[in-house]
């Protein structure tokens, strides 16, 4: 699974886009991905 996060500060949200099967693997990948991109916003 293929994946992008886009980060809107200002409007205080998050987008992501996934394109393809997800399978266990990618899907953790996606969220640990996620979850350390929101820690860094102030």
């Amino acid at each position: 699974m293929e994946y992008e996060i886009k980060i809107y500060n200002e409007e205080k949200y998050i987008e992501v886009v996934t394109k393809g099967v997800a399978d266990n693997d990618s899907s953790l990948s996606m969220a640990k991905t996620i979850k350390e991109q929101c820690n860094n916003i102030e």
